[in-house]
């Protein structure tokens, strides 16, 4: 089964040091900085970093967000993002493929957000 992939949106104007993450909008911009939006699943809205869906088990947002860091950018949690690319994979997994830092969705993100 193919998912279709709302991920990321790439922002390269919008401080500290890279390879932050951050979990609301930062207070202070570096214009020199580089941002990544990552609009998450609508499950880890709530309180629990590793929120489990009855189909595809365990949402492990922190270990998701920390696999998608990088020194080159910052990286802010978003669920509201309007502007994106889209990719498609294929790991048999449907949307439970993003629940876990998989390399299958993992490597051409991050490829793309240093293209």
């Amino acid at each position: 089964m193919i998912s279709t992939v709302l991920l990321l949106c790439a922002c390269w104007v919008l401080p500290v040091c890279a390879g932050t993450i951050y979990s609301q909008f930062p207070t202070e911009i570096d214009p020199h900085g580089h941002y990544v939006f990552y609009s998450h699943g609508f499950i880890v809205e709530g309180t629990n970093p590793k929120p489990v869906h009855k189909t595809f088990g365990v949402y492990d947002f922190i270990a998701v967000k920390e696999a998608l860091t990088d020194e080159s950018y910052h990286l802010i949690d978003r669920s509201d993002v309007t502007k994106f690319e889209e990719i498609s994979i294929n790991t048999g997994l449907s949307h439970g493929a993003f629940y876990k830092p998989k390399d299958e969705w993992l490597l051409p993100i991050k490829k793309w957000l240093k293209d």
